[in-house]
């Protein structure tokens, strides 16, 4: 069998820019930690936890809620637009920004802590997302939640270390994908796409609309995979061969 094993690697670029001091000051400094390093702040609740208090509503949280986790899906590639997804030990969870190139800031890799307060928690067609607030214009959402405003994103977003790592989950097609999975980083295996969405581009470059491929196991199960017109690899093609 042909195998072609589609592989996804992420670069992350670090500048660091060193002044001139005079001469006459003669001091020693601690260098930056290479991989920078975590604020004084501790996680009130993991991000299963915080997915446990929805319940249908928008809630609004009041209270010094934070929750920590590592970016798995940022917007380098175009394929997420104003959404950052963080993951922690328990599960994932996405935020929306009001701000493009956000991945300048916090890349894939960076751990970041959100502080909760003032912020909403909500769905948009049952995917739930954390947002700077209620959303109502579209009645077919009612629980949508809008993006955080820029002017505010520092205050809610604390950067920590960057340069980690995220496990994938290992997954199998025709799995249930409840909550639990949702904005997580997963891995299916021993896959392949279906006859006719092998060889094809992931997305319409053209038109910029987004497409739907269908890839499954060997014993028939498939699932969908998702690839928008905006994305850096819509015109990549996708693989004959089986893979993960």
């Amino acid at each position: 069998m042909n195998i072609q094993t589609p592989k996804l690697f992420r670069f992350l670029a670090v500048i660091l820019l060193f002044g001139s001091l005079s001469a006459c000051v003669k001091k020693d400094f601690d260098s930056p930690p290479s991989d920078g390093q975590d604020p004084n702040l501790t996680a009130t609740m993991t991000i299963a936890q915080l997915k446990a208090l929805y319940t249908g509503t928008v809630i609004k949280f009041t209270d010094d809620v934070i929750i920590k986790g590592t970016v798995v899906a940022d917007d380098r590639s175009g394929n997420f637009y104003k959404t950052m997804v963080i993951q922690d030990e328990t599960g994932g969870m996405a935020i929306r920004l009001d701000q493009s190139n956000y991945y300048t800031i916090y890349p894939i890799g960076r751990r970041v802590f959100v502080k909760c307060k003032g912020l909403v928690l909500g769905d948009y067609s049952g995917y739930l997302q954390i947002g700077g607030f209620h959303d109502t214009t579209d009645t077919r959402y009612p629980n949508n939640t809008g993006t955080i405003p820029s002017s505010l994103i520092s205050k809610h977003l604390i950067k920590g270390q960057y340069n980690l790592t995220v496990a994938p989950t290992v997954l199998q097609p025709g799995a249930p994908l409840d909550r639990k999975y949702q904005s997580m980083l997963v891995r299916f295996e021993n896959v392949e796409f279906q006859s006719s969405d092998a060889g094809q581009p992931y997305a319409n470059a053209v038109t910029l609309q987004s497409v739907n491929r269908t890839f499954k196991n060997c014993g028939g199960k498939s699932e969908i995979i998702r690839s928008s017109g905006y994305s850096n690899f819509a015109t990549t093609i996708t693989p004959t061969g089986n893979g993960y």
